[in-house]
């Protein structure tokens, strides 16, 4: 069965996540996750962006360790599955909102609203978060150009891949990969 990284579940308001997952200190988990909670703790006064991801990196690891063992057969998740599976193996075509919504027999309006009340979040935030985070990574782990980047990640055209970007992080693809190569000489 395939496993299932729901990195948006913390946007949520409307799932109690205290009956998914329990947290015991004498797990494999607490030697894992105690250097992430150290990063968090060391750079959470900062207020440079590569800082700042540094944070959201070391939250999204912690979650993960708790994610992987939430009860995804919970019904409201149910339907979105096979929704969320097809988003994350195809972030880099063009996916409709309505093609999702008739491949687990919704409608998309219904599946628009039906997504965001399950997971606090619309199908179309998923996918843009989705495709940011791949390109974070190629940005902090590639050389390629940011050209190539957009294409990796869904983007058909650099420029509007550029302005998501700096809507979402607030800097360009370029200055960020300069800052965090300066961060880390």
């Amino acid at each position: 069965m395939a496993q299932y990284f729901i990195d948006f579940l913390p946007y949520s308001e409307l799932i109690p996540l205290d009956n998914f997952f329990s947290f015991n200190h004498e797990s494999d988990n607490f030697e894992l996750i105690c250097p992430l909670i150290k990063t968090v703790i060391q750079h959470k006064k900062s207020t440079n962006e590569c800082d700042l991801f540094k944070i959201t990196t070391s939250v999204n690891a912690i979650l993960a360790h708790f994610v992987k063992d939430l009860n995804l057969s919970h019904d409201k998740f149910k339907p979105f599955l096979q929704a969320i599976t097809q988003i994350n193996a195809n972030y880099k075509s063009e996916l409709s909102i309505s093609h999702l919504a008739s491949s687990i027999g919704y409608n998309g309006e219904y599946f628009s609203r039906a997504f965001k009340t399950a997971f606090g979040i619309s199908p179309q935030t998923y996918i843009i978060n989705k495709r940011l985070s791949v390109a974070k990574h190629l940005l902090l782990t590639t050389d390629l150009p940011v050209s190539t980047i957009a294409t990796e990640c869904g983007y058909s055209d650099p420029l509007y891949f550029t302005k998501a970007f700096t809507k979402h992080m607030g800097m360009s693809p370029t200055l960020f990969k300069l800052a965090t190569k300066t961060e880390d000489l």
